[in-house]
């Protein structure tokens, strides 16, 4: 079940299509697709007509092009996370998000992406506000997605628990563009993506419930390509003696159906990463041969109090058959590389 309208071909660029054992590794490309197979979310294609209007021609294989072995193509993602646009805020006495600070630190994540970067899509996983109330939250929401928009290239979101507090789905869904759920899945690149939406329920737990969970299985099921999945709240295993967030209390932070999310994965055999944010710092894990990778927050302050240092942190992130490369810029860097 995919949501949206394919984006034209000459900005998806050229499209592989991966399955099994070859010359490339556990996963190797099979064939070169055209892009009309492919598609973001509803909404997206007019975001990125700037960008498609610098590419080059994709040049069209033909049937006998699919025997090619090892053809190296690749996307670029920008990921950003933790945007918290609102108030500063203060925990246990201390400065901590330079939320205050969230529409400068965006501007400057959306012009690197535009004028450095240019990645194939941005991929922003949620928490854009602080919750105050309905009215300030949408002001606050439009305004960050107005701001991530001059990357000038799709933007692709995930629902943090701040963006749910005072507004609703069918809010957050008009001002993405799309129609349907908070998940959902597209392909672009040779690679598939799934989008979930983790809900913080009454009392702190993070829950993936039903249907999402049989929509889960069922993606992950048609889909012949290899996945990235993309979310909010994280779904690996984290020590959080040392967060300043979490300290004590896991159940704010992780999935409780983690578990059965993991075994969801790896029962594809499909999922070659996972990304999450919330957790407001960098943290790497390999669980059953699947990566989880956490990116700090844009405005977590990364010294002890005031006046602060934003961290600034954002991921550059390249894929392509034969690996992944995670680098994490800004103020608490990191660098992550992953062989498929």
């Amino acid at each position: 079940m995919r949501t949206g309208s394919p984006l034209e071909s000459s900005l998806l660029g050229t499209v592989g299509a991966f399955a099994g054992d070859g010359p490339c590794g556990p996963v190797s490309v099979a064939g070169v697709l055209g892009a009309e197979g492919t598609g973001l979310g509803g909404g997206l294609a007019e975001q990125a007509a700037t960008t498609a209007a610098k590419r080059p021609t994709v040049l069209r294989l033909t049937p006998s092009d699919f025997e090619l072995r090892c053809f190296r193509m690749g996307l670029t993602l920008g990921i950003v996370t933790d945007l918290h646009f609102g108030p500063e805020v203060r925990y246990r006495g201390k400065l901590r998000k330079m939320s205050h600070r969230a529409a400068e630190l965006t501007e400057g994540f959306a012009r690197r992406m535009r004028e450095e970067v240019h990645p194939d899509f941005v991929v922003n996983l949620g928490d854009d506000i602080e919750d105050e109330s309905r009215e300030a939250d949408l002001a606050r929401y439009e305004e960050c997605q107005t701001i991530l928009k001059r990357a000038n290239v799709p933007v692709v979101n995930a629902a943090g628990n701040h963006d749910t507090v005072n507004l609703g789905p069918e809010d957050l869904l008009a001002i993405w563009g799309r129609e349907g759920q908070l998940y959902y899945s597209f392909d672009q690149g040779g690679f598939h993506f799934t989008v979930l939406h983790t809900v913080e329920e009454p009392g702190g737990d993070i829950h993936v419930r039903e249907p999402q969970m049989g929509w889960l299985r069922d993606d992950l099921e048609k889909t012949k390509l290899p996945t990235v999945v993309l979310m909010h709240h994280s779904a690996s295993e984290q020590d959080f003696d040392d967060s300043y967030w979490f300290r004590g209390r896991p159940n704010r932070a992780l999935v409780q159906e983690r578990r059965e999310l993991r075994a969801i994965f790896e029962a594809s055999s499909k999922v070659r990463m996972v990304f999450n944010g919330h957790v407001h710092r960098n943290h790497f894990d390999v669980i059953r041969g699947i990566p989880y990778v956490t990116i700090q927050s844009l405005i977590e302050n990364v010294d002890e109090d005031a006046p602060g240092r934003a961290s600034r942190a954002h991921a550059v992130v390249r894929i392509d058959s034969d690996r992944i490369v995670v680098r994490v810029h800004g103020e608490d860097p990191a660098r992550y590389q992953i062989e498929l």
